[in-house]
């Protein structure tokens, strides 16, 4: 029996789909509370970040920003373009606005990380009845 909601059942269809952590804008996020973004590894397993909403967006989309080593950098996508500054700095499921962002670093955060998982997939150990140990 299926106990999932449906709720869990998208999210499962979504990590599915490669989807792996979505940032959830704060009250105090300027870009307002319908804007959230959407992360999935690239080739290379470097974390993309594409714009979208309650939904994931289409898997044509443009990343907005990319995320190495803890700090997010505009990607092509971006209606600013590119940039090798970071704009934001991911800290415990906390995204706060870094070098890059136009008014500057802040303690403020614009968005918190929620991690995609597939529910009821699990590695089991079980032993093997069978089992001898060598002799």
């Amino acid at each position: 029996m299926d106990e999932r909601t449906d709720q869990q059942r998208r999210e499962d269809a979504w990590a599915r789909q490669g989807w792996t952590h979505v940032w959830h804008p704060t009250r105090t996020s300027p870009g307002g509370a319908r804007r959230q973004y959407w992360a999935r590894p690239d080739a290379t397993g470097l974390l993309r970040l594409f714009e979208g909403g309650a939904e994931p967006p289409p898997l044509t989309s443009a990343p907005h920003f990319y995320v190495n080593g803890g700090r997010a950098y505009r990607a092509d996508g971006h209606p600013d373009g590119p940039s090798s500054v970071p704009y934001y700095v991911v800290n415990a499921g906390r995204v706060l606005a870094s070098e890059g962002y136009p008014s500057g670093p802040s303690e403020r955060v614009h968005f918190r990380v929620s991690p995609l998982r597939l529910r009821g997939k699990a590695v089991s150990v079980r032993t093997n009845p069978r089992y001898e140990p060598p002799a």
